[in-house]
């Protein structure tokens, strides 16, 4: 009885089917929402809490911050500032999201893997998503 290279290379994978996981392989890490990252760690660290959202497994923010007439759940510009800082905002990044006018529309910027998109209006104030991109 002859075997030709197809059915044997049939039967060696038929073989391999049957084996075992390598216990030994790595297997990749994934980031999970209960899990701490940077930005669930500086708005704990700035006492925010719930005014900041963390999503995305922790690879997102979403800062709404106080225009002049809102009030509530919205974030103080002392504390935008302080999540920033926590974050390491370079002193570029902040001059541009100081200098911003409603007039500009939307600005990005980045420092140390972290993107930055941001409105400002006075009746709206500056309303911020940072992602990781790491």
């Amino acid at each position: 009885m002859k075997f030709t290279a197809g059915v044997l290379l049939f039967a060696l994978a038929l073989a391999g089917c049957g084996k075992a996981a390598d216990p030994t392989r790595a297997v990749p890490s994934t980031t999970t929402a209960s899990a701490p990252t940077r930005f669930a760690d500086a708005r704990d660290a700035c006492g925010i809490g719930s005014q900041v959202s963390v999503d995305d497994g922790g690879r997102t923010v979403t800062v709404n911050g106080i225009g002049k007439d809102e009030m509530g759940a919205s974030l103080r510009m002392e504390q935008t500032d302080c999540l920033l800082e926590k974050l390491n905002v370079s002193s570029a990044v902040k001059k541009h999201m100081e200098t911003t006018r409603a007039l500009d529309g939307q600005q990005t910027d980045e420092w140390d893997g972290i993107k930055a998109r941001w409105t400002y209006h006075p009746d709206d104030g500056l309303n911020l998503i940072l992602q990781d991109t790491h």
